[in-house]
């Protein structure tokens, strides 16, 4: 079939028969055919393009998402109970403490690695968190209930500071995947650990 002959719906179910095929291969396939079009009109060999009158959900196959891992408040508890026995691991404690900060505070490592002692406000009972990588503005985490009794434990145990970093690990996420193999769990990663659906109560959701 000659190029100028090939109508929108060839185009159509060419693609449709290949749907079977990965999502990323599908639209690779796609994008040759559309820049090949593209030469074709530019070179005056096409009236019309053929490809630009499919729509979008002929011309791209969306990846299907697995649904996201939430670990429930049991696991999350037995996942930092398991981190935190870890007798012969000289950052258990630590780990522990960052994993469970982040359950339940619902922060992600990026938020927690720069957090200072300072930034805890005990009297207005809101920690002032720096997003230095999506915003890179302030927001405020407020004291849930779930939440203050620990952070209160962790800061007795670090000597009651009214500065200094309040996590010292840059990152779980070895502690965390090691925790879930013994405990026979999926493969949480930090990001699943620290997802707001666990506790459910948590005043701005933040994934």
């Amino acid at each position: 079939m000659a190029i100028e002959d090939i109508k929108p719906s060839h185009l159509a179910e060419f693609l449709a028969k290949r749907w079977d095929m990965a999502a990323s291969s599908v639209n690779r396939l796609s994008t040759h055919i559309k820049n090949a079009f593209e030469i074709a009109e530019k070179d005056s060999l096409l009236k019309e393009n053929p490809y630009a009158k499919l729509t979008k959900e002929e011309r791209r196959k969306r990846d299907a998402k697995k649904p996201p891992q939430v670990p429930t408040i049991e696991e999350c508890e037995a996942i930092v109970a398991s981190v935190r026995g870890q007798e012969f691991a000289d950052t258990a404690e630590r780990t522990a403490d960052m994993l469970e900060l982040m359950h339940r505070a619902v922060l992600g490592q990026a938020e927690l690695i720069p957090l200072d002692w300072a930034d805890v406000r005990w009297e207005a009972e809101k920690i002032i968190i720096w997003e230095r990588k999506k915003t890179g503005e302030y927001f405020e985490v407020p004291f849930y209930p779930h939440l203050k009794p620990f952070l209160l434990d962790l800061w007795e145990r670090h000597g009651k500071p009214q500065a200094g970093k309040v996590v010292s690990i840059l990152t779980p996420a070895i502690a965390l995947r090691n925790a879930c193999k013994r405990l026979k769990l999926p493969h949480f990663s930090p990001r699943d650990f620290r997802k707001p659906e666990s506790f459910g109560c948590c005043a701005k959701a933040r994934t």
